[in-house]
């Protein structure tokens, strides 16, 4: 049987963080691969600034090129709309019927899981692997959630949308296209940084 993570997020933009949580979790659950599924529209975030889904999906195929084992699903941005795990999961499960599946995510993310459309069928539909992102102890999480070891990460996009010093969080490939196309700036985006 296939093993398929799922990594969903606005990736806007991606980082090292949402690099090594992949990669970890590709080692520790042996997945065959990790689909990153960038949102059209996150549900908690309405009404937020954020990069065009054009740029965001540029981002993420310069931030992977190198591991093929890592892939892009677009359908949330071809679908359009509010972007619901749940629903993602189900066309993964009808486009992958004998894979599991394991739900990627961070703890801060995790934090927040129960106010998620429908949190029990989405624990039915997958596995939920959760990440630290500073401090996560593994007894902290109910017996079916998988704890992923990695190196912890202090920092989101959204601080690094917000920092100047963002450098060392970022791939060389994406630091650049940030450049290169004036993202996160005052101008640009309303959000008013400058990566």
């Amino acid at each position: 049987m296939r093993k398929l993570g799922i990594f969903g997020g606005t990736f806007d933009p991606i980082h090292q963080g949402h690099l090594t949580l992949a990669a970890c979790a590709l080692r520790q659950l042996n997945l065959d691969r990790v689909l990153f599924l960038p949102a059209a529209c996150s549900p908690f975030k309405t009404g937020q600034p954020s990069a065009p889904a054009a740029d965001r999906l540029a981002m993420l195929r310069l931030a992977i090129q190198d591991c093929s084992e890592f892939e892009i699903s677009t359908w949330e941005i071809e679908k359009a709309g509010i972007s619901y795990t749940v629903d993602a999961l189900r066309h993964f499960q009808q486009q992958f019927p004998q894979a599991e599946l394991f739900l990627l995510m961070g703890e801060d993310t995790f934090g927040g899981f129960d106010r998620w459309r429908e949190p029990q069928e989405i624990r039915r539909l997958a596995r939920l692997a959760v990440a630290p992102r500073q401090s996560l102890n593994a007894r902290t999480l109910p017996e079916d959630v998988i704890a992923l070891a990695m190196p912890l990460c202090g920092t989101s996009s959204t601080t690094l949308r917000r920092t100047e010093d963002a450098a060392e969080y970022l791939p060389e490939t994406v630091r650049t296209y940030i450049q290169d196309h004036g993202l996160y700036r005052a101008g640009k985006s309303a959000n008013g940084s400058g990566i």
